[in-house]
């Protein structure tokens, strides 16, 4: 009788011992496949980040392109201006010489009839 529980105990040891066995199986595959799964968040957390440091290079070089960009058109829209009041000013300056020439009594005339228009 103590040989036949002994067979039972031993039967019974070898069945928990493989059980155990596939639960240990088991839970190596899962940490298996945890670490490869942080492995690959790490991984791709880091192309993230070398692409967000990418992008920050990319658009502090267009931020400064389009401030030198900004700049050149201000001075030249400044020039622009400049240009235009100059033209007005020696527009003025004419149409008023034109004026006193026409004017009656000018002593300037001397029967000269020329206009500035055609010259």
């Amino acid at each position: 009788k103590q040989v036949e529980s002994l067979k039972i105990l031993c039967q019974f040891s070898f069945s928990s011992r493989n059980c155990l066995i596939g639960e240990i199986q088991d839970k190596r595959s899962e940490q298996d496949a945890l670490l490869q799964r942080r492995d690959r968040e790490n991984e791709e957390g880091g192309n993230l980040v070398a692409m967000l440091h990418s992008d920050l290079e990319r658009m502090t070089t267009e931020r400064k392109n389009l401030e030198h960009s900004h700049e050149r058109m201000l001075k030249l829209f400044s020039e622009v201006v400049r240009v235009m009041f100059s033209s007005e000013d020696m527009i003025s300056k004419q149409i008023e010489q034109c004026f006193e020439r026409e004017e009656p009594g000018n002593t300037l005339d001397h029967g000269n009839n020329h206009s500035l228009v055609g010259t």
